[in-house]
Order: structure tokens, then sequence, then C-alpha cells
């Protein structure tokens, strides 16, 4: 899923600043497959926010994220936990680029909520 977004990403000719979510334990085997590929594509991962299943507030992600000057956001984490971490990002009026759970992807233009 993760070099699926990384592909659709450079496709679109979307970002050259990314950020990745991850999920716990899922995200861990992510994580080093987007660095390694984004390293060999000349792409900057500028941000890497992880989160506990349990975790009910993304708020701080999400923050944090829009503070790493990320324009597109890569979800590796559940479906459930990528609607949450959605949701935040709109709530500060943050709305990179985004792909996910389920390869769902979301333009900037578009808005959550």
């Amino acid at each position: 899923m993760t070099i699926q977004a990384i592909h659709y990403f450079m496709k679109e000719k979307v970002t050259r600043r990314s950020g990745l979510l991850l999920g716990q334990p899922l995200g861990q085997e992510h994580l080093s497959a987007a660095k390694e590929y984004m390293k060999a594509i000349n792409q900057d991962l500028v941000a890497e926010e992880k989160h506990k299943v349990e975790d009910y507030d993304l708020n701080p992600q999400a923050a944090r994220l829009k503070a790493s000057g990320a324009t597109a956001v890569i979800i590796a984490c559940s479906p459930g936990s990528g609607a949450k971490i959605l949701k935040a990002m709109h709530n500060i009026g943050y709305n990179p680029d985004t792909a996910g759970p389920l390869m769902l992807v979301s333009r900037a233009s578009s808005t959550c909520g």
C-alpha cells in the first residue's frame, strides 16, 4: 500500500514532501519500505507520526504533520484510524493530498467531515 501511494503521488506530480502516519504494529513495515523507496527516487519523507490502535485522539499527530510542511500524507493504518486522522487534519485546516487504507485517495481540494 505505501509504495503504491508513493507511486500515485509521483504519477500525479503531487509532492516532493510527504508525511507518513503509522498505526502499530502494521505501520512499522510500511515505514521501512517508504524510507528506502523514497530515498531511491529522491523524495523527502519529512514526518513520521505513530499512533496506537487504542488512540482516540489523533489531533497531536495531525498538528505535527501540518507543522512538518508535508504536502501529502500516506496513511498506513487501519481504515478506522485513517478516518480519525483525516478528520483531525480537516479540523485544523490541514488538507494535504492523502492515500491510505484500501487506497482511498483524497486530493487537497476535497474535504472530510
